[in-house]
């Protein structure tokens, strides 16, 4: 008596088992294809968990088709018609079993392959410091149905950047660089080469109601491959989890080269409608749009939420800037007002904050303490941040008391944080143009217009005006006759006054606490000897405090104090033009 075939027999008979495992021999093969080359090809990550699912999806129809079917020398056939075909049996089975031997064999081989081709491809690019990473974050893509969004998508953007700027090891590309790319349709080696980094975040973010979509994507500038990307569906009061969330992915995907971070991220606020507020204030801030705005947003928001730290310091800095000749509807005194008592309450909540002390030295200085207002300067120029401006700012008052040397080594130190800012290039066109090196000004004059700085280009055209270069200045400024003459431009004189009448009229406005120091860049250029030479400019840098700073720091390179019957004033022989 023939006795009964078990389960296990039935299927080891049908081959079920040997095609169970050929087929898990052929997926693990796929999956380490697919994880090896996707990432090379610059395929999302989610590409592979795709090819993982299909596969998985595929076992219990394989499985299926090995115990119905059997595959003979014929072709393959239904199980009940090859029963008694033995032969052709054990040939399928042995067919199978160097299947599965030459399958494994070839796992083992790609894998050892792997190791061996792509260690070195996670590394960082030539630009980074051993043990160190570069990040240049991208402006999200606003894909809300609502186009007011941009800020909140641009805000997360930068809550991001400025998240892993305060993480130790990664230098973060300046926002203003990073997100002058927004819109250009350029790839990401060309923005990685631009912005001088080794990777590149970028993302979206979609807000609904009450509820956010943010994606986002590491990719390394070497490869273009996805090094990380993820999505994150929440409610918006987990907005700042988050980011958290985000930042910590990045540090976790980087970890073989910065080691293990611990990123923290603390709520600004608990007020969705007061962090909504601060976010498009910002945004106007660093747009130098609708400063007023800006100002009745980063307002709001302080009402609100009189601890909220940042939003004191962003109200100071645009209630600073706004006095600088942006269009607005504030009196200069309200400004001014405004901005001192947002500094007071920015300096009690974050006092080592590098932009609040840069606000704080910038304010100085237009107060006549340009002592403190250097000192301040300094000390934020040389404190961690991904923001270029307190060293601009520090390399614009180093121009503006007549270090010119020193202005230009900061000012280029500000252009390698924030390569893609045109008034970046345009102060160091300026800083070159007074130590006389007009071919690299005029260089650095058409960066800075090539990235949206048009003044740049009227510098050059006074400039090549006082030198009597008229022939150069319509190219420089087409509309030089129109829109330049007969205006009240600094120092200009276009309207008959002399100098010693402009800087009577200087002295009466600094008297008054209005004069505004970046006005003296002007004399340090080497066709205005006339103007710094004279008595009466060394009149006026001492009522600004001026002078205070030359006699505790040292005068300009190349300038002395000359004591005269008539009073006193700076000898600078080294800064003229050559006689023709």
């Amino acid at each position: 008596m023939t006795e009964p075939i078990t389960f296990f027999q039935e299927l080891k008979r049908r081959n079920v088992i040997r095609v169970g495992a050929a087929y898990a021999v052929v997926a693990w093969l796929l999956i380490e294809v697919s994880d090896t080359i996707f990432p090379r090809l610059g395929l999302p990550e989610w590409t592979v968990t795709f090819v993982i699912m299909l596969l998985l999806l595929g076992l219990p129809i394989a499985l299926f088709l090995a115990w119905a079917y059997e595959l003979t020398p014929d072709g393959l056939r239904r199980d009940s018609e090859v029963v008694t075909q033995q032969k052709a049996t054990t040939g399928s089975r042995r067919r199978m079993d160097r299947f599965i031997v030459a399958g494994l064999v070839l796992v083992i081989a790609l894998m050892a392959g792997e190791r061996i081709w792509f260690a070195g491809e996670s590394a960082p690019s030539p630009s980074a410091a051993p043990g160190e990473v570069s990040i240049g974050v991208l402006a999200f893509a606003n894909m809300s149905e609502d186009p007011g969004n941009e800020h909140f998508a641009d805000g997360i953007s930068e809550e991001i950047l400025n998240i892993l700027a305060a993480v130790e090891g990664i230098r973060v590309a300046s926002r203003t660089s990073a997100f002058s790319f927004n819109g250009q349709g350029a790839g990401i080696p060309e923005i990685a080469r631009a912005l001088n980094v080794s990777h590149v975040l970028e993302g979206s973010v979609r807000r609904q109601g009450g509820r956010v979509r943010i994606t986002a994507q590491l990719i390394g500038a070497n490869t273009d491959g996805h090094l990380w990307s993820q999505a994150y569906d929440r409610d918006l009061t987990d907005i700042f989890q988050v980011q958290e969330e985000i930042a910590r992915a990045i540090t976790g995907a980087l970890e073989d080269v910065l080691g293990m971070r611990r990123v923290v991220v603390e709520a600004s606020t608990e007020n969705l409608e007061v962090y909504d507020r601060f976010l498009r204030g910002r945004a106007l801030f660093h747009n130098r749009t609708e400063l007023d705005r800006a100002i009745a947003d980063l307002h709001w928001a302080v009402e609100q939420e009189p601890g909220f730290g940042e939003a004191w310091t962003y109200l100071a800095a645009a209630y600073s800037v706004v006095t600088g000749g942006y269009p607005t509807e504030l009196s200069m005194r309200a400004a001014r007002d405004g901005a001192a008592d947002a500094i007071g309450h920015a300096s009690r909540l974050a006092p080592e904050d590098p932009l609040v002390l840069a606000i704080r030295g910038t304010m100085g200085s237009d107060a006549g303490d340009f002592v403190g207002s250097m000192d301040l300067l300094r000390r934020a120029a040389g404190m961690r941040t991904s923001d270029s401006t307190p060293l601009f700012w520090y390399g614009l008052h180093l121009l503006t008391a007549g270090y010119l040397t020193e202005s230009l080594e900061v000012l280029e130190r500000a252009a390698a944080m924030d390569p893609m800012s045109g008034v970046v290039q345009g102060w160091i066109a300026q800083a070159h143009m007074a130590l006389g090196n007009m071919a690299e000004a005029e260089t650095h004059s058409r960066h800075a217009v090539d990235r949206g700085w048009d003044a740049a280009a009227l510098f050059i055209a006074l400039e090549l005006n006082r030198r009597g270069e008229l022939e150069r200045v319509a190219d420089w400024w087409p509309d030089w006759t129109t829109t330049v003459r007969g205006s009240d431009l600094e120092w200009e004189g276009f309207d008959g006054e002399s100098v010693e009448d402009i800087l009577e009229r200087a002295i009466a406005v600094a008297r008054d606490g209005d004069f505004r120091s970046y006005s003296l860049r002007g004399a340090w250029y080497r066709s205005s000897p006339g103007l710094r030479e004279h008595p009466k400019f060394f009149e006026l840098a001492r009522q600004v405090g001026l002078v205070e700073l030359w006699e505790t720091r040292g005068y300009p390179p190349g300038c002395t104090r000359l004591v005269l019957a008539g009073g006193e004033r700076l000898d600078c022989p080294g800064m003229r033009l050559p006689l023709p």
